[in-house]
């Protein structure tokens, strides 16, 4: 049973998780829509607006806020009824998607205005140099064929002007709408028996005690051999092939991908390394601002920024190594043959 803390001396609060990607979001989603009740009774509602059966996050209002704050439409008075019934009931509110995160100032005002709490922003910083290998990861699987490097080279080449690896950009951006910020630490070497849902729940929302109902990660990244797999495929099938082809790749057990793996290193070798040293210029730059600037805003027990003392090595395979092995091109078009046939 989850032990609620005391609401705040100023009313029910309004907590919109942003993400931003690649920074266990739908992890977090799927466990707000799981322990929605436990939520409610530690005085904490994940409400189902815009949600479809299935979803466990509010990507319908963030992706189309022309819809949901102007206050003549239909979406728009749903959720001032959900402002108006929360602080009634003094319930606090939770909404999460990434798409929050690419919202202007004129939009959060008219959530204020709608929902009457102000918006607290809640951001997950995670060591951009891991957020940026698994977002390539995740554009493969959306069905880019870009290779790493190549995919890196503009960020890396300007990296405080990406926002990608500047953290900055976004915190900076968000800053200027003046709502508060709560910053939480990505977990970089989780604590044993620690849950980041666990935590997340208790420094962000303030409910102790309430446990995560689903442990395994979601959408968790592929081995990197079954991903530059994955890229081959990309690169010769259509757009609604490509789409039939993924999730036969998601469906495979873990013995299977482990085998699958072995067997694409016997054909072409191990990864190569992109390494994205731990001192670089902007790593540094970003690790010193965060510290200066945005201290105060990192969560309780969550109050150091981000710092990665080590290097981050990315495993990748060059493209002449994929293009130009006819085994790799066969193994490609036997995992989907019956879908160009």
């Amino acid at each position: 049973m989850a032990r609620a803390m005391l609401p705040d001396a100023h009313g029910p609060r309004l907590i919109v998780h942003i993400g931003p990607h690649k920074t266990a979001s739908s992890y977090l989603q799927a466990n707000f829509a799981a322990r929605r009740g436990a939520l409610k009774a530690a005085g904490w509602m994940y409400p189902r607006l815009g949600m479809a059966a299935g979803e466990v996050a509010h990507h319908a209002l963030a992706s189309a806020p022309r819809d949901w704050l102007d206050p003549r439409t239909d979406c728009a008075k749903r959720l001032a009824h959900l402002g108006r019934r929360a602080r009634q009931n003094n319930f606090s509110l939770l909404l999460s998607s990434e798409a929050f995160s690419a919202w202007p100032a004129d939009h959060w005002a008219a959530l204020a205005s709608l929902t009457g709490m102000t918006p607290e922003l809640a951001i997950v910083l995670r060591d951009p140099r891991e957020r940026a290998l698994s977002y390539w990861a995740e554009e493969v699987k959306q069905g880019h064929v870009t290779s790493l490097p190549e995919r890196l080279a503009p960020d890396l080449a300007a990296p405080l002007a990406s926002p990608l690896l500047n953290p900055l950009l976004l915190l900076d951006r968000l800053s200027a709408a003046h709502l508060p910020l709560r910053l939480v630490r990505w977990p970089d070497r989780p604590a044993t028996g620690v849950d980041f849902f666990a935590r997340f729940a208790q420094n962000v929302l303030g409910v102790l005690s309430l446990a995560a109902a689903h442990r395994a990660p979601r959408n968790a990244r592929f081995p990197i051999e079954m991903t530059e797999l994955l890229r081959l495929q990309n690169a010769q099938l259509s757009t609604r092939q490509r789409i039939a082809a993924l999730p036969r790749l998601m469906a495979m057990a873990p013995p299977a991908r482990a085998e699958l793996s072995a067997h694409i290193r016997a054909l072409i070798g191990p990864p190569h390394v992109l390494t994205l040293p731990a001192d670089g210029v902007a790593q540094r730059f970003c690790a010193r601002q965060l510290s200066r600037r945005y201290a105060a805003q990192f969560c309780e027990g969550m109050s150091a920024p981000p710092r990665a003392p080590r290097d981050v090595h990315c495993p990748y395979y060059p493209d002449r190594l994929l293009w130009g092995c006819a085994p790799m091109q066969a193994l490609a078009r036997d995992f989907h043959g019956d879908l160009v046939a």
